[in-house]
């Protein structure tokens, strides 16, 4: 990612304040150019919460999470299944469309629909049993796979053409959210 300079600015972000220094050790910060070391901020906190440190970004990869949940919940396992779903949709169809029983009508993860009726009929953030996580580890990096897959054939521009008008959409309701 550093190398693609379509990325204005790159954030890693774990809840280990290890886990950021190994990062940091392994991406030899220290060791790099200004211009480059500059585009690379590593900050403690978690996506599962809000954080205003996130507001300018467009987009956020979620690795390596399901391992990390304790105890593993469902709540986050399906946000997961969101982001990589929503990501593949995208890069086949070209819209954007983020409602798991839309994305797995076409998806076809026999499992899915389980996990969101346990998360609807269960506390909103009810465990999730142990012997799935193996499972769903599987079905996670199947899943990556195929999301990368689809990046290979993606019919999309490789840069956002509409960053502006986006811009501007976002005052607009901003400045009329204010008059209110």
């Amino acid at each position: 990612m550093l190398k693609d300079k379509r990325f204005d600015e790159i954030l890693g972000m774990d809840v280990s304040v290890r886990a950021l220094e190994i990062a940091a050790k392994r991406l030899k910060i220290d060791d790099l150019p200004s211009f480059q070391a500059d585009r690379i901020k590593l900050i403690h906190g978690s996506l599962m919460y809000r954080d205003k440190r996130l507001a300018e970004f467009d987009a956020a990869a979620v690795v390596e999470v399901i391992e990390h949940l304790d105890p593993p919940r469902v709540k986050p396992l399906l946000y997961v299944y969101r982001v990589l779903l929503t990501g593949i949709h995208l890069m086949r169809i070209g819209k954007v469309e983020s409602n798991l029983r839309t994305l797995n009508a076409s998806a076809r993860l026999s499992y899915l629909d389980e996990v969101i009726d346990r998360k609807l009929s269960g506390p909103e953030k009810g465990d999730l049993p142990k012997a799935d996580i193996e499972f769903h580890e599987k079905a996670y990096e199947r899943l990556v796979a195929d999301r990368e897959a689809a990046s290979k054939t993606s019919t999309l521009p490789e840069v956002p053409s509409g960053k502006a008008a986006l811009n501007d959409l976002l005052v607009r309701v901003r400045l009329r959210e204010v008059r209110l």
